[in-house]
């Protein structure tokens, strides 16, 4: 737990050391390529921040995201990442990185709540490290939050802090093949199985607050 939080407050630190954040428009017709392009060349330099103001953003692909690399919204229920509805892939990609931060943004799929979601909101593989995902929430995909789901390599140094997964088509919270992971304040609500999945060799998990209710088959509603 302790090595947990002091991972917390050396990323955050690390942010607030980091060069003045790029801000992409709101409201464009799709916001793909702007924060892509934004995404490579915090990648390139070594890291960045990426900064997403109230609004909503049309993604039609997957945005992968680099080391060092902070992507923040305004607020929770101000940044909105749509993507269109039953789309398969996974909105955020961390594949191999550390050093990350994602927060204050919800990430969901266009027009009504759907049994044949697909997609997963925020993917976490290949032994990616140092994450921090704090205050994000998804609504509307396969999988909400999916970590080492693709069982490469090891993930480790894992923090979930103040999320919000609902109406997954299967898990909100999915855990696999991963260690040392906190799981603080996070909530789960209206998901077709189970709020939070932990399996595939994933250990050294702390659960701190939150709530996982309204989850399984009867409790789906639409």
């Amino acid at each position: 737990m302790n090595r947990l939080l002091a991972l917390v407050a050396t990323l955050c630190l690390s942010a607030t050391l980091l060069a003045g954040p790029v801000t992409i428009q709101p409201n464009q017709p799709d916001a793909t390529e702007s924060i892509a392009a934004a995404l490579e060349q915090a990648g390139t330099n070594g890291g960045g921040e990426i900064y997403l103001p109230a609004g909503t953003y049309r993604i039609t692909r997957t945005l992968q995201i680099p080391g060092g690399v902070v992507l923040r919204g305004e607020n929770r229920a101000a940044t909105r990442l749509v993507v269109p509805k039953e789309s398969t892939f996974p909105v955020l990609s961390l594949e191999g990185v550390r050093d990350v931060i994602i927060r204050n943004l919800t990430i969901a799929q266009e027009g009504e709540i759907s049994r044949n979601s697909k997609g997963v909101g925020i993917a976490v593989n290949d032994g990616s490290r140092f994450i921090l995902v704090e205050n994000v929430a998804t609504k509307g995909f396969s999988v909400g939050f999916g970590v080492g789901r693709l069982d490469k390599a090891e993930c480790q140094n894992l923090v979930f802090r103040g999320c919000r997964a609902e109406y997954s088509r299967t898990f909100g919270f999915d855990f696999n093949n991963c260690r040392e992971v906190l799981v603080d304040g996070c909530y789960s609500y209206y998901n077709w199985l189970d709020g939070f999945k932990f399996r595939k060799k994933t250990r050294d998990i702390t659960l701190r607050g939150g709530e996982a209710s309204y989850n399984g088959t009867s409790r789906f509603e639409i």
